[in-house]
C-alpha cells in the first residue's frame, strides 16, 4: 500500500512538471509567473520524495537542486510581485 501512495506521488510530480512545460511551450505562461514556480517546485518536490523512497540517489541529488533552484525562483517571483 505504502508502495502505491509513493507512485501516486512520483506521478503527481511527473504530471506537475510536464504541465508547465506544456504551458510554457504553449506560451500561457512566463518565468515570472508564480504558477510556473509552484509547479516547477511541486514537481520536483514530489520527485525528491519518490526517488528517496525507492532510493534512486542520482535523482534524489538532481531534485533536491531543483527544489533549491524551485525556491529561488519562488522568491523571485513573490520579491517581483512585492514591489
Amino acid at each position: 500500500m505504502i508502495d502505491i501512495i509513493f507512485l501516486l506521488i512520483g506521478i503527481s510530480g511527473v504530471i506537475a512538471i510536464a504541465l508547465n512545460f506544456i504551458l510554457e511551450a504553449r506560451n500561457k505562461l512566463g518565468k515570472d509567473h508564480h504558477t510556473f514556480a509552484l509547479l516547477n517546485l511541486y514537481g520536483s518536490s514530489s520527485l525528491f520524495t519518490y526517488s528517496l523512497y525507492e532510493g534512486v540517489w542520482l535523482f534524489v541529488i538532481l531534485n533536491g537542486f531543483l527544489i533549491v533552484v524551485g525556491l529561488y525562483g519562488i522568491n523571485e517571483v513573490f520579491v517581483k510581485k512585492a514591489k
